[in-house]
C-alpha cells in the first residue's frame, strides 16, 4: 500500500536534528520543507501551506510554544497539524505544549514507528469523508 504524500515543515534550530527528519521523511516519499527558528518558520509555512509541522519547543527567540500560538491565531493558514517534538518529556511539558495549540507532543528521540503513525494519522484526518452512493 502507498502511503499518501504529504507537506511537512520541520522546525529545530538543531540543524543536525531537523536535517536527519527532513531526511527520514523524505525516505518515507514526503514533501518536506525545513527551518532552524520559529521566525523564518512562519513564513515557510505560510508559502507551503503544509498538511504537519514537526516543531521544536526549546528555540532561541520564537519558541514553538510562541510559534503554535502564531499559527493558531492566523486565519491564512488552513488545517495544519502541529506535533511537538521536543527534549521536553514530562506530562506538565505536555499538558503545557497542547495548551499552546499543539495537536500532540513527543519527546525526542522519536521512533520510526510513531512517525509513520503520525504520518498515517495526518493522512487520514485530510481525507475527504466517503458518502453513501
Amino acid at each position: 500500500m502507498e502511503r499518501p504524500k504529504l507537506r511537512i515543515v520541520v522546525v529545530d534550530d538543531s540543524r543536525d536534528a531537523a536535517d536527519t527528519l527532513v531526511a527520514t521523511l523524505e525516505t518515507l516519499g514526503q514533501d518536506v520543507r525545513v527551518a532552524y527558528d520559529g521566525d523564518s518558520a512562519c513564513a515557510r509555512i505560510r508559502e507551503f501551506q503544509p498538511d504537519l509541522a514537526i516543531l521544536d519547543i526549546a528555540m532561541p527567540g520564537l519558541s514553538g510554544h510562541e510559534l503554535a500560538k502564531r499559527l493558531r491565531a492566523d486565519p491564512s493558514i488552513g488545517a495544519l497539524k502541529l506535533v511537538a517534538l521536543t527534549g521536553y518529556g514530562l506530562p506538565a511539558d505536555r499538558k503545557f505544549a497542547l495548551a499552546s495549540g499543539f495537536d500532540a507532543h513527543y519527546a525526542k528521540p522519536i521512533d520510526l514507528a510513531t512517525l509513520e503513525a503520525i504520518l498515517a494519522e495526518t493522512a487520514a484526518a485530510r481525507e475527504p469523508l466517503s458518502r453513501p452512493a
